[in-house]
């Protein structure tokens, strides 16, 4: 599903960017240069073997890198991994690891069958890419998917296939943007499909509750809420406390907590016991070469294991984890999570767009690479 930008300012205030003009049409030069994809089978999401991967692997040359980086800073364009269950038979799980820098993830049940078949990462920065350097990006599904309010899992056998694309995230209207999008070589670019076999049900399997706090349902267009940080992050922090106070006075509420710094799992138990309810967490990990990755999983008591699972596969040492998506149920737990040291922010943005639009799907991304300086 195509997405697109709302801008936040300083938290407090939103627009809309409609009817931005054309870029030139040198921009078709943005794709990658070069890249590769595959589809892995044999991972555990909720049992042995329930999952497979896509990957991409991805350069861009010095021409097309600078085009990119030129229409993240001027346009606020954004690279988006792309992939798509043809078939509509997976579920994505929620699972990622890439290292894209400062990314962000979605997930789509693009035609109400109660299936994210479509999964994405978005690389929220002015500096990707750097030319000549090898991008990494890991998307995860699973034959279980969960058929009701609740938790009602059930197991897809069917085989199928997933096509991955390059993308682009832009400010403006979906219809007006997609002609644009056409007409100046901003369309997807198709990188290639990966079949994926039918798999039997496993034998007499009863699965916990744990991971259900979601349930698919048919989207809406996908927004996504851009923090204005051209003040600097803490200056961006102070507005969107106020605003997150404000929003939490009216109920429960969904957002986005960044952490002072890398968590490790006892901590984040801890948060969750104030008052911190958490579906999904998003951690760092550092190469042998000092880059950094990023892993993703939903939340739940094999989280930790997941995520470490994932660093040592590529050979990385996992920090901890940065960030969450979150729901806080009145401005009493707020306060006390805001005056948490572990927490630097809960910004409830999300919830704000949400109540004030009626839109359901609407992401935000942390800001944990702006306060570590890597943005």
């Amino acid at each position: 599903m195509r997405s697109r930008i709302l801008a936040v300012a300083l938290g407090l205030t939103i627009s809309v960017a409609f009817g931005a003009a054309p870029v030139t049409a040198h921009y078709a030069d943005w794709p990658p240069s070069t890249y590769s994809t595959n589809l892995l089978t044999g991972y555990a999401w909720r049992t042995g073997g329930d999952s497979v991967s896509v990957n991409a692997f991805m350069t861009w040359d010095t021409a097309s890198a600078a085009n990119m980086r030129h229409m993240a800073t001027h346009d606020t364009n954004r690279f988006t991994h792309d992939a798509r269950d043809t078939s509509s038979n997976l579920n994505a799980t929620g699972t990622y690891i890439t290292n894209l820098p400062n990314p962000y993830y979605d997930k789509d049940d693009d035609n109400g069958d109660r299936r994210w078949e479509e999964a994405e990462i978005t690389a929220d920065s002015t500096t990707f890419p750097v030319a000549n350097t090898r991008y990494v990006s890991q998307l995860f599904y699973s034959h279980w998917y969960n058929n009701c309010p609740g938790s009602c899992w059930v197991w897809d056998p069917d085989g199928g296939s997933i096509a991955q694309t390059a993308q682009i995230s832009r400010p403006g209207c979906p219809i007006i943007c997609d002609r644009w999008d056409a007409a100046q070589g901003l369309a997807d670019r198709p990188m290639g499909s990966n079949a994926y076999p039918a798999k039997a049900a496993p034998a007499s399997v009863t699965l916990a509750p744990e991971l259900a706090l979601q349930t698919p349902g048919a989207d809406d267009e996908t927004v996504t809420v851009l923090p204005d940080l051209r003040g600097g992050v803490q200056r961006y922090a102070i507005s969107a406390r106020a605003l997150a106070a404000s929003v939490a006075r009216r109920g429960a509420s969904l957002g986005i907590a960044t952490f002072s710094r890398p968590l490790g799992d006892a901590d984040v138990r801890e948060l969750a016991r104030i008052g911190l309810v958490i579906s999904a967490v998003e951690g760092i990990a550092i190469a042998a070469d000092g880059r950094v990755w990023t892993i993703g999983t939903a939340y739940g008591d094999t989280a930790f294991v997941q995520m470490e699972g994932l660093a040592a596969e590529y050979g990385l040492t996992l920090q901890g984890v940065v960030s969450a998506e979150i729901t806080i149920a009145d401005a009493g737990r707020l306060r006390l999570l805001q005056d948490d040291p572990r927490v630097f922010l809960v910004d409830l943005s999300i919830e704000q767009v949400r109540r004030s639009s009626g839109l359901r799907d609407v992401v935000q991304n942390d800001v944990y690479w702006n306060l570590a300086g890597w943005e």
